[in-house]
């Protein structure tokens, strides 16, 4: 198995040095369990995250790519409406009751960032790379992120001229490789 992802990682960083190459940048795998920034290190992970992160810390240092641990953040906002069977119960939205988000229903999304905060090395070693921006076509599964609950979900009622919104974030620890030629 490590073997194999080795050879595709190798296959990866080759191809990136091709001037017609249309492979991501950098690769992003979203991990199972949640992890906060104060518990983000490679010695913390758990069951199925610790297997993947020691088989991708052999095959990255054998394929010469760099991988560290990292948050991921995807921030949404856009419109939101009331729900027709609630909407006329409430005059306000209240951000601690539960009940006023099953008043609101997501419209469409204006509005999306996507970063990556909170670095860790396999070796425990501090880095310095800060906040960069990913883009959707480096996940790992592609869909990885999808039918997950957010981490924080706000709505505000509509006022004046603009009509209801929400603002969501989802949250997850994820591996990420690049090639180390484009460190």
């Amino acid at each position: 198995e490590k073997t194999l992802v080795v050879e595709l990682l190798q296959q990866w960083a080759s191809a990136k040095e091709l001037p017609d190459d249309t492979s991501p940048e950098k690769l992003i795998y979203p991990l199972e369990h949640a992890y906060t920034s104060a518990a983000l290190s490679f010695d913390a992970l758990k069951g199925a995250d610790a297997a993947v992160a020691a088989v991708l810390v052999s095959a990255a240092q054998q394929s010469e790519c760099d991988l560290h641990l990292a948050l991921v953040s995807i921030q949404e906002s856009g419109d939101a409406e009331h729900d027709e069977y609630y909407g006329s119960r409430r005059s306000r939205w209240n951000n601690d009751d539960d009940d006023d988000i099953a008043d609101f229903e997501i419209g469409d999304v204006y509005e999306r960032s996507t970063t990556l905060t909170e670095w860790r090395r396999p070796d425990g070693n501090p880095t310095e790379l800060g906040t960069s921006l990913f883009e959707e076509t480096e996940l790992s599964p592609p869909d990885a992120f999808d039918g997950l609950e957010p981490d924080e979900l706000h709505f505000q009622e509509a006022t004046g001229n603009e009509g209801a919104s929400f603002d969501r974030t989802y949250r997850r620890a994820a591996l990420v490789l690049w090639p180390s030629e484009r460190r």
